[in-house]
């Protein structure tokens, strides 16, 4: 069971929240969302929708190239991205493969350390 399960309310808080912050280092880095569409070949509409929160469920695939074209990694992600988001409610949103849950959560212990 999900930790945030059918809790519709808190979930768009979230997402809302890791969109945001994805939205502040694209304008830090003075990209506009036709800039990093390019630089991401991820389209302005996904972009757009991932920083509003507007979306149901992404994979973490879609979020690390948006990452990747802001020369950010899997450590940013963890430490800018997510930020205080408890990394298993992530999981409500988020569609991570087994490897990537698993070399995030090991980032993340080596984080905490």
């Amino acid at each position: 069971m999900n930790i945030i399960d059918n809790n519709y309310e808190n979930m768009d808080f979230y997402k809302k929240k890791m969109g945001k912050n994805i939205q502040d280092i694209r304008n830090d880095k003075n990209l506009t969302l036709n800039n990093l569409a390019e630089l991401s070949n991820i389209s302005p509409g996904t972009i757009s929708m991932l920083e509003t929160g507007s979306f149901f469920r992404t994979r973490f695939s879609t979020i690390f190239t948006i990452l990747k074209a802001l020369g950010l990694n899997e450590e940013d992600f963890l430490k800018n991205i997510i930020l205080d988001i408890p990394f298993e409610v992530t999981a409500n949103f988020i569609s991570y493969s087994e490897f990537e849950k698993s070399c995030l959560e090991k980032c993340l212990r080596t984080i905490k350390q």
